[in-house]
């Protein structure tokens, strides 16, 4: 295998040269790709400029931070205000973005044209007149010593901190990291917790005070933390640690003192998986992505003490005697080294309650002995705990779903929360005080990527999504139930108007279960309608969208709905390894047994075959994120049954065992500046294959990373895609 992968990394130039080469880019590279075909590009571009916003966060007044797109599709903070009651029309306006200085040498951007953008944003509690905000990304300007003395040179993910007021300016608070969500706001309105540029460790700094230094809480080397909440006091901050931090043989051997670390022991994510950084977009990227304070993957879960800096692990369900010393730890001057300590709750979000208190957390850590133990650890639910008594309770109902978002009232009275059920978001709503669930059925099938409840306890704010319409926010009135569009409805475009919601299908798989052939699931879109004289099958375009911990959702694509319209049935299916069914099938398609995965697509393949409505002779692949891999892997594969790929955006160059096979037409995308996929390899990938004289486009971006955001670069990809599909299925 390794043998066949240098055989094709080892034509053309050397690595050396091509990464010097492609260093030097700083445009657009298209080698092999036609220029755009204006009728085409005319045809595309509507379905390109569709709106889409995403709720950010409320403001005291009943007022919304909503995420919207700039020129470039750089998230920026917009303000949302409800002329009447909810429900009612509303207007967006942005705030007045931070004035543009003529020093230092770097001067800060407006947020409303920041080629940066804004990866989180949270309001100022209590007040209507102010909130944080992380940029996207380093602006290339050395870090700010001044407003954050702790930090590094900028990283990567290195990003500034700035404080906003309405109807003013913004002010630099700091340099921090941009892919760990907005700081948290204390109960008190000044002061923020947040984590520093690099690995610098969390800090406090009151905003209310110009030119006050940052407070060091905690600074652990190579403790990547999240800031998860304060504590009602504002004594405690509640952190998250990934768990594919090492550490130590010790701290793994001390679970808990009774022995019952069994309890706390949950699949994490697999460690080829591509993980959170790995998430792709669609060919169009969708809503505006202002990043929440957590990731994909699992979280240790610990306690740090504001004054002292002692940092303590919540411990994990039945470790009694360890909440017992829990406060005990916690007091000056105990602090423990982290490797000395218990393994800790692992969650993949968590929160204090809002008694400021108990947490909140999604786990598959058993909370409750009365559930099934083994279903428990294969679905994400939702918990709470008291850390000092140890006491854990399950509070959403047994389902064979993941727990995916969650959010509390206020006052306590309400628990909202979603469950994917086979990719669809189903909303449920708890009454704690008369201890009834019951679910919210005003809303499609479709996808909700954020969940809060307003500072009365009187409304819910939703992001949500569906084929049919793009990302919007809408309200639920708790007393009445009644659900309203908060912002702009796009259905009565007329390209939104043609949508098609797709249709969720099973197709048997090539292994068993107990005697029967494993079913897996897949959504199709089929074109609506068929142009004169063209009757009959269509051809077929497969997303590969899932895999490799993501999965395939009923969510918001306008090119796939492009591709509808040019008369192809698209096929989007969940071959193991996807997330939201369960841990075991997400690990059944992880490491040497990935390429079950691709043997998946081949039962697809055999599936299609024998639908009257869909032409098998004619089938194309579309891959992005790890779905390149499986794009790549499946063309060499099933050749035969293929007509060509769009393999985008890969994660990494896994070893393709017969990538020799490969001889159907292949397009190659990727940005430049992805540091874990350097430019060379995917280039020598493209000469290997143009040695064997298979017909290879690639297209490249010197500006984009893990996937492309630019506007103009987007275009340039969305368009080689769509003509690369129509000659592979014309």
């Amino acid at each position: 295998m390794r043998s066949v992968h240098r055989t094709l990394l080892a034509l053309a130039l050397t690595s050396q040269g091509l990464m010097a080469a492609y260093a030097q880019q700083s445009t657009l590279v298209r080698d092999g790709v036609a220029l755009s075909d204006p009728q085409a590009a005319a045809e595309l571009l509507p379905y390109l400029s569709l709106p889409s916003v995403q709720f950010a966060d409320w403001l005291a007044d009943g007022s919304m931070l909503v995420a919207t797109r700039a020129d470039e599709d750089r998230a920026q903070i917009g303000h949302l205000v409800p002329v009447g009651p909810p429900g009612a029309a509303a207007s967006l306006e942005p705030p007045t973005s931070p004035p543009v200085t003529a020093q230092p040498a770097h001067p800060i951007e407006p947020v409303s044209s920041a080629s940066v953008g804004v990866a989180a944003a949270a309001a100022r509690p209590y007040t209507s007149d102010a909130f944080v905000y992380v940029t996207a990304a380093d602006d290339g300007s050395p870090a700010a010593s001044a407003a954050d003395p702790g930090a590094s040179a900028p990283t990567a993910a290195s990003a500034r901190l700035y404080l906003q007021t309405l109807g003013a300016g913004a002010r630099l608070l700091a340099t921090t990291r941009s892919d760990v969500g907005a700081p948290a706001w204390a109960h008190d309105g000044k002061r923020i917790a947040y984590m520093g540029a690099g690995d610098s460790g969390v800090y406090v700094l009151d905003t209310a005070t110009s030119g006050a230094e940052p407070q060091l809480v905690t600074a652990t080397a190579g403790a990547q933390w999240r800031v998860l909440g304060w504590s009602i006091d504002d004594a405690t901050l509640l952190l998250g640690r990934p768990v594919a931090e090492p550490m130590s043989a010790t701290g793994a051997a001390a679970a808990s003192a009774d022995g019952s670390a069994a309890d706390a022991a949950s699949p994490s994510k697999p460690a080829d998986a591509p993980g959170a950084a790995d998430s792709a977009d669609p060919v169009v990227a969708t809503g505006p992505s202002v990043a929440a304070p957590w990731l994909d993957g699992e979280l240790g879960l610990y306690l740090a003490d504001v004054h002292s800096g002692a940092v303590v692990a919540v411990p994990p369900p039945g470790a009694r005697r360890a909440a017992q010393a829990l406060a005990a730890r916690l007091a000056p001057n105990s602090a423990q080294s982290l490797r000395d300590q218990p393994l800790p709750a692992l969650a993949v979000m968590a929160r204090f309650a809002s008694d400021g208190h108990a947490i909140l957390l999604l786990t598959r850590a058993v909370c409750d002995r009365g559930h099934d133990a083994s279903l428990t650890r294969e679905f994400l639910h939702l918990c709470s705990t008291d850390p000092t008594a140890g006491e854990w309770r399950q509070l959403s109902a047994p389902a064979t779903n993941d727990v995916e978002l969650f959010d509390e009232s206020p006052d306590g009275s309400y628990l909202a929360y979603t469950l994917n059920d086979a990719g669809a978001s189903r909303l449920m709503l708890t009454d704690q005080h008369l201890k009834l669930d019951s679910a919210v059925t005003s809303l499609p099938p479709g996808v909700i990527s954020t969940l809060r409840f307003d500072p009365f306890g009187k409304h819910l704010a939703i992001t949500f999504e569906s084929a049919r319409t793009a990302p919007g926010i809408y309200v639920l009135d708790l007393g009445t139930h009644a659900l309203a569009r908060w912002t702009e409805d796009d259905t009565h475009r007329p390209e939104a108007a043609t949508f098609v919601a797709p249709q969720r299908v099973q197709f048997p798989t090539w292994d068993d279960i107990d005697g029967q052939p494993r079913q897996l699931s897949a959504w199709l879109y089929r074109p609506s309608g068929l142009p004169p004289g063209e009757a009959g099958a269509r051809p077929v375009v497969i997303w590969l969208c899932s895999g490799g911990g993501q999965q395939c959702r009923p969510g918001y694509s306008p090119f796939v709905q492009y591709l509808l319209q040019q008369h192809y049935a698209v096929l989007a299916p969940n071959v193991r390894g996807s997330s939201g069914f369960g841990a075991s099938f997400e690990a059944a398609g992880a490491g040497s047994l990935r390429d079950d995965a691709v043997r998946d697509v081949g039962s697809l393949l055999v599936w299609i075959g024998l639908q009257p409505g869909l032409n098998s002779s004619r089938v194309a692949l579309l891959g992005e994120g790890y779905g390149s891999y499986l794009a790549l892997a499946s063309l060499a594969e099933f050749g035969d049954r293929l007509q060509g790929a769009v393999a985008a955006f890969p994660r990494r160059f896994w070893p393709l065992q017969n990538a020799l096979a490969i001889r159907r037409p292949v397009l190659l995308v990727q940005g430049l500046a992805d540091r874990n996929v350097p430019g060379y390899q995917a280039a020598q990938l493209r000469e290997g294959l143009r040695a064997r004289g298979v017909v290879v486009q690639y297209l490249a971006a010197a500006d984009e990373a893990g996937r492309f955001v630019r506007r103009s670069n987007r275009e340039a990809y969305d368009e080689a895609a769509a003509s690369f599909l129509a000659r592979l299925l014309r």
